[in-house]
């Protein structure tokens, strides 16, 4: 089944900020309205103003999804994480986004991952380029041991937004394969800016998160 969502995908964080916001510009405002700030008022409501502004454009940072669901997928199994595609002008992006993907699935409760390294591979004697070429050697390589699901994906956007604010932008897409056929059980495909305070790398990590909290991940004590 094909769903897709667009908009502001993080609703506790959203009415987190904005109660956090409401406080403050409550504060502001009554400090201003005293007596003794009576000619302060104009500049102290219209920096109360500003603040919830800012604000709200930082809580709603745009994070777009498009998932294909599938079947539960058994966190009890082997995982492996194959390599990245990357399809975005960011040299490192890729080896960047599996540094991040192990943690996340370990929250997600996969405890069994391993991790695919050329020099694991007595196969690969030279270095692959080819991203192609390198996810067909890895998954070969996943397919002699005991593997039941590997994820992979591509990296299409990876970069600091030109301007003053110089938000962070990142595009992923993932997917989890039955390494035994290499049908795709599970894929996702999402795009984020985040805030000017942000890193590319956290925004990253934040989408996909978002990304892996649609698969259904399960013990399979649990299920």
């Amino acid at each position: 089944m094909f769903m897709k969502l667009t908009g502001t995908y993080q609703p506790r964080e959203f009415l987190e900020s904005i109660g956090k916001l409401m406080t403050a510009v409550v504060d502001l405002v009554r400090f201003s309205l005293s007596e003794r700030n009576l000619l302060n008022r104009g500049r102290i409501l219209a920096a109360s103003l500003l603040l919830s502004a800012a604000g709200m454009i930082a809580a709603c940072a745009p994070t777009s999804l498009a998932v294909q669901s599938g079947p539960s997928l058994d966190s009890d199994a082997q995982w492996v994480l194959l390599p990245i595609a990357n399809n975005s002008e960011s040299p490192q992006a890729a080896e960047k986004l599996e540094a991040i993907l192990p943690t996340l699935l370990r929250i997600h409760g996969v405890s069994k991952l391993g991790v695919y390294s050329p020099q694991a591979d007595s196969a690969a004697a030279m270095p692959v380029l080819d991203d192609t070429v390198r996810f067909e050697k890895a998954l070969a390589w996943a397919r002699g041991r005991d593997f039941r699901y590997g994820i992979t994906g591509s990296i299409e956007e990876w970069h600091y937004k030109s301007g003053v604010a110089r938000e962070p932008a990142v595009g992923i897409s993932l997917r989890v394969l039955n390494i035994s056929t290499g049908e795709v059980l599970w894929s996702a495909s999402g795009a984020r800016t985040g805030g000017g305070r942000e890193t590319v790398s956290s925004t990253a990590m934040d989408l996909a998160e978002k990304m892996l909290d649609t698969a259904r991940i399960r013990s399979s004590g649990t299920r």
